[in-house]
């Protein structure tokens, strides 16, 4: 029950977050067209830097989107390296 309870939370969480993720990012308009408020929230959205990598460089330019994407890869491989690595073996699974 306690599981269930921590998995339909992180889906709250998940379906909460993910949609103003994608429409602060300049998925569907540029980022000049953005008003002010919203424009701040695109520079701290990890989408933006992506959708601007897939535009070619977009208004934020090439080196940025790339170093953003980049960074947030390694960060996200490193995260997944430690939790494999502290995970525990199925039961009936032996690791050797």
């Amino acid at each position: 029950a306690c599981s269930a309870s921590r998995k339909a939370n992180s889906m709250a969480i998940t379906r909460l977050s993910s949609l103003p993720l994608l429409f602060s990012a300049p998925i569907f308009y540029s980022l000049d067209s953005m008003p002010a408020y919203l424009r701040v929230l695109a520079t701290v959205n990890p989408l933006t830097y992506h959708v601007e990598l897939l535009r070619g460089g977009g208004q934020l330019g090439f080196p940025l989107a790339f170093g953003v994407t980049l960074a947030l890869l390694l960060l996200v491989v490193a995260v997944l390296a430690v939790l494999i690595a502290r995970s525990e073996p199925l039961p009936g699974h032996d690791h050797t």
